[in-house]
């Protein structure tokens, strides 16, 4: 099989957290549990107590805040991870905002469109600013063999400077399907975080169907 043509096209956006008595009466509950000594004392833990306080003595603000600051302390010791990874339909307009693919069988021709949500990267901070730095790569398989058909590093680079270390972002990847050949495929696409040296990949099959 000959290599397939190929393109990226990376997008990244925030949106603002938004508060909601469903998360309240989450952060609520774990404060709870760690109060009721469930979970071990640290640094987090002192955190949802704090929130838990602040919630009950009607500061809901605060409360928030404080959980975030939690949530980013738990991040910072998570590892890079691919919290999903899917085939959509047309160009996500933000973070969660996308439709599945309910196939993913294609034809040549067509683009495959893939959505991915990443958790655990880096946050570069000088200056004021955090920095976000990932970078994809692309492997192309024959399904049935493993056969390595294409291969591309730097397939896409996806950067993000903020006032605030985001933890919502997303990367979108565009693959062409030009004079495609039928058959069935893996898309390997590695993700590697240039802050911390990271790596986390994730595999979608897929068919090119006349």
């Amino acid at each position: 099989m000959s290599a397939l043509p190929l393109s990226a096209i990376g997008l990244s956006r925030q949106n603002r957290p938004l508060a909601s008595k469903r998360i309240f009466a989450a952060l609520a509950a774990l404060a709870l549990l760690v109060s009721g000594g469930v979970v071990q004392a640290g640094p987090a833990a002192d955190k949802a107590a704090e929130s838990e306080r602040l919630l009950a003595a009607g500061k809901a603000l605060q409360a928030w805040q404080v959980m975030d600051e939690a949530t980013l302390a738990i991040w910072e010791k998570l590892p890079l991870t691919i919290a999903k990874a899917l085939f959509v339909v047309g160009d996500p307009q933000g973070y969660g905002i996308y439709n599945p693919r309910e196939s993913s069988v294609f034809k040549p021709g067509d683009t495959l469109v893939v959505y991915v949500e990443p958790v655990g990267f880096g946050h570069a901070y000088a200056n004021g600013v955090y920095t976000i730095a990932l970078r994809a790569d692309l492997v192309l398989k024959d399904k049935a063999s493993g056969r390595v058909l294409f291969k591309r590093e730097g397939f896409g680079d996806f950067r993000l400077n903020s006032r605030k270390p985001n933890r919502e972002f997303f990367l979108k990847l565009s693959i062409d399907l030009n004079n495609a050949p039928e058959g069935d495929f893996l898309l390997t696409i590695p993700i590697i975080d240039k802050v911390k040296g990271q790596k986390a990949e994730f595999t979608l099959p897929f068919s090119v169907r006349k």
